[in-house]
């Protein structure tokens, strides 16, 4: 046990490849996942030019996003498998241009089904970028800051959206919606370049893959489904993406139609309000690690209430009429509402085999695309077209509610598994 103690303790603060290599391929991940989300959500703050073109609706307008989110959860898995067969740093390169290339070609498109198509390539280059970004960022970091590390990378999402909305609502405005997608485009296309020359995979990164292939993937995908308390994992975070990924969407649009903004000054307050979502994702990752340090099962109970409060702020802010208090509710739910992605993150890796990350994350990758990020704006959209927006978003809230309820239980599990161990190495030591 003492030896297993020191191992455990060595690898929590160890750094295979140093700082300063680390921090780099930090960096430029970060960006790729930028340029990631900016070309998906550069659509959002386009949606009024794209309405009056071609006469859409609001589900029509929310499945242009729910379409890139459903392609990602149904590649996760293929595309990160490939990843840990040809090279995680090569393949990261290849999503990077496709993404681009197909964000191009969205400014060239001439009817409502050839975008669809080509968000459906969007979603193509997209799918497993950051959980593959993640498997090999983990591979650089030690095992301490693994919550960190995940909530600094993850939290480049809703950066990235804030960017594509601004950046896109602002070219938009001046030059026209096809240009914005051009630069999107471009960006991409420059970040996958610095991408290629700079970063390459640790040397060992896979060594503890056990023979991990295409043909071996169902004997995986049971490890997976087995191992407790990962499947509960896989099923929060689709919940909590729900309300979080539908407001992300929606936010441009809700500011416009309930608060009478013109399409440039919404983009720029939703903006402000996502930047909270990132500023969230990085106190309260760092936080979910302290609490992590001082309790058993600290990552989950931060977690839990981190989606309480997401669930609450928003069921509540979007009931009330405009003004001061609804838009500090919203800013609080926002606040928290990516919040629980880090600790997550980080109880995902510590039960799984680190070699098969990029895979392991995948797995994760469809339930938050699948049951959150592709169905909430399009159900949304739907509502509102019945109802209205705010009580499109409001009926949104349960998602986070349901993840709070989950996490819950994931602590339980994560303590029971604690007195476990524990119990067993009492056993060892009294054999001894």
């Amino acid at each position: 046990m003492g030896n297993e103690a020191k191992a455990n303790s060595a690898s929590a603060t160890h750094w295979p490849k140093g700082k300063a290599y680390a921090g780099l391929v930090l960096a430029i991940a970060f960006g790729l996942n930028l340029s990631d989300y900016m070309s998906r959500y550069v659509v959002v703050a386009l949606f009024p030019d794209l309405r009056q073109e071609w006469a859409l609706s609001n589900a029509d307008l929310g499945g242009l996003v729910s379409v890139v989110a459903l392609v990602v959860g149904l590649l996760a898995v293929p595309v990160a498998l490939l990843a840990e067969r040809f090279g995680r740093a090569r393949c990261l390169t290849l999503m990077a241009v496709l993404w681009s290339a197909a964000t191009f070609i969205c400014a060239h498109v001439s009817s409502y089904g050839h975008m669809l198509a080509a968000r459906v390539l969007v979603g193509v280059g997209e799918a497993a970028y950051s959980t593959v970004g993640l498997a090999l960022l983990f591979s650089l970091f030690p095992r301490g800051l693994r919550a960190s590390v995940s909530g600094t990378f993850l939290s480049s999402g809703p950066l990235g959206q804030v960017l594509g909305i601004v950046l896109g609502g602002a070219i938009g405005s001046a030059f026209g919606w096809r240009h914005a997608f051009s630069a999107m485009a471009a960006f991409g296309f420059i970040l996958a370049i610095l991408f290629l020359l700079l970063v390459r995979e640790p040397a060992g990164a896979r060594q503890e893959d056990d023979g991990l292939r295409l043909g071996t993937i169902l004997p995986f995908l049971r490890e997976v489904l087995i191992t407790r308390p990962i499947p509960l994992l896989m099923l929060a975070g689709g919940l909590q993406f729900f309300t979080f990924a539908g407001f992300l969407a929606w936010a441009p649009s809700w500011l416009q139609s309930v608060y009478g903004l013109a399409s440039v000054a919404s983009a720029k307050r939703a903006a402000a309000l996502v930047l909270l979502a990132v500023l969230g994702m990085l106190v309260c990752s760092n936080i979910a690690d302290r609490v992590a340090r001082q309790w058993n099962g600290g990552r989950a109970i931060a977690a839990t209430l981190f989606c309480a409060t997401t669930g609450i702020a928003f069921a509540v802010g979007f009931s009330l009429p405009t003004g001061l208090p609804q838009l500090v509710l919203i800013a609080l739910g926002v606040f928290t509402g990516g919040a629980a992605i880090g600790p997550g993150s980080a109880i995902f890796a510590e039960r799984l085999r680190p070699a098969a990350h990029g895979v392991a994350f995948s797995c994760a990758a469809i339930t938050n695309n699948l049951i959150g990020q592709a169905p909430a704006p399009w159900v949304i959209g739907k509502i509102a077209d019945h109802s209205s927006l705010s009580f499109g978003l409001a009926c949104s809230a349960a998602g986070s509610c349901l993840a709070a309820v989950t996490f819950l239980r994931i602590r339980e599990l994560c303590l029971g598994q604690h007195v476990q161990q524990h119990l067993q190495a009492v056993e060892q030591i009294s054999q001894t």
